[in-house]
């Protein structure tokens, strides 16, 4: 059963940013995975000026925590494929005796 809109309104009042890390709805505004959850939270954001500093606080802990990856070129990539293979296949059954 769904929490009804009010309540949910009324806890974002109590909310720190480190909550709404926590908050799937608040996840899915960032990164523009829902439109209900868009929704929602730009029509909080309207209404209280505090809930906008906390999230814009999230916000940049988000961008704070976020993992650039690498982009690895095609040789890297074969490379890494290679050597795992070649893990893999020179390791011998535990059931062999071996380990």
């Amino acid at each position: 059963m769904e929490t009804p809109v009010y309540r949910i309104v009324y806890a974002l009042q109590f909310m720190k940013a480190e909550d709404l890390l926590t908050d799937e709805r608040f996840l899915a505004w960032y990164h523009k995975t829902s439109d209900e959850a868009i929704r929602f939270y730009d029509e909080q954001i309207e209404k209280d000026p505090a809930l906008r500093e906390i999230m814009k606080e999230a916000v940049r802990l988000l961008q704070k925590i976020q993992i650039k990856e690498k982009r690895l070129s095609n040789k890297e990539i074969e490379d890494a494929a290679e050597r795992l293979l070649k893990n893999i296949l020179n390791k011998k059954d535990p059931k062999d005796g071996a380990a």
